[in-house]
């Protein structure tokens, strides 16, 4: 466990204690809502209240904290570059120094850990941003709105029967 049930308070009360900009999902303010949390929220937590109360909490300190501190930061810096409205050969370069070393930290720090997919695929991120640009204009949002749609439908857990939610496509 990083983080641990006290850390976890901290960023809650951080959290409650933190005035957002109105463009920006606020999260629940306690995980254990019975909501699943969207893309927004998740994007809140990771880039905004988990960096100011890792910051306040062991920005000061020396050791693991601090590496995994920097490890993380290394990911959020990433993460705002490939989110940036405009990109350029010195951000790719930029986004690409700040994943390996935050890649490197995951595997020195997390030696449990195991590698996931999106972990290889984030090293191609560097190649997708040179052909197509800012992410903004290419991310999946629209397919995520559309599987939170499906997985909104109430299917009683049967396959195969029709649904009177059906959409005119799905004879493709």
């Amino acid at each position: 466990v990083v983080l641990g049930r006290e850390v976890l308070q901290e960023i809650w009360m951080d959290q409650a204690r933190t005035q957002l900009p109105s463009f920006v999902t606020a999260a629940p303010l306690v995980a254990a809502e019975k909501r699943t949390p969207t893309a927004d929220h998740w994007r809140s937590i990771g880039l905004i209240h988990l960096v100011v109360t890792l910051i306040r909490l062991w920005g000061h300190e020396e050791g693991r904290m601090q590496e995994v501190l920097h490890n993380y930061m290394h990911l959020v810096t990433a993460i705002h570059i490939t989110n940036m409205r405009s990109m350029s050969k010195d951000k790719i370069d930029l986004y690409s120094f700040h994943y390996k070393e935050y890649f490197r930290g995951v595997l020195k720090l997390y030696k449990e850990a195991r590698i996931r997919p999106v972990h290889h695929m984030a090293f191609h991120y560097e190649m997708l941003l040179e052909a197509f640009g800012p992410v903004h204009s290419w991310r999946a949002w629209a397919f995520e709105r559309f599987n939170y749609t499906l997985q909104n439908i109430k299917t009683n857990s049967r396959f195969g029967e029709k649904h009177p939610f059906d959409f005119p496509f799905t004879s493709l």
